[in-house]
């Protein structure tokens, strides 16, 4: 939902244009676009709850007061992972809708880290957790 670059079914988009998008995203994915489908959905407050009736814990990670740390963070179970826009963060309205806020813990003077950067950490601590079982 948001913003996503382009998806294969993408009919707004002219064709060149579409080739164009497709050519950078290869060179910055390497190939992971092809193994790992992109899919653009119209409505995240129905994909959450799509995601929630088939099973899924919805979370978010963001810096919330009601927020638990990724290091304490339990799950054992399908999750849905949702990340905000990179200056603004995940929109309240979103942030009610959820199970769980989940917040990478910060040390020093800086208070966040781009949305990438995140997505890479928050992915890595969850999959470790959930091999070991903590």
């Amino acid at each position: 939902t948001g913003y996503t670059p382009f998806t294969e079914d993408n009919k707004e988009v002219l064709p060149h244009i579409l080739a164009k998008m497709k050519s950078a995203i290869h060179k910055t994915a390497l190939g992971a676009e092809i193994i790992l489908p992109i899919k653009k959905h119209p409505d995240i407050n129905s994909l959450i709850e799509d995601y929630r009736s088939s099973g899924y814990r919805i979370c978010a990670l963001e810096q919330a007061y009601n927020s638990v740390s990724l290091v304490d963070f339990n799950n054992n179970g399908p999750l849905l992972l949702i990340l905000g826009e990179e200056v603004r963060g995940t929109q309240q309205n979103i942030l009610q809708s959820v199970d769980t806020i989940i917040e990478i813990p910060m040390l020093g003077k800086k208070e966040s880290f781009n949305v990438s950067v995140a997505t890479g950490i928050a992915l890595y601590e969850l999959r470790r957790n959930n091999l070991t079982g903590l």
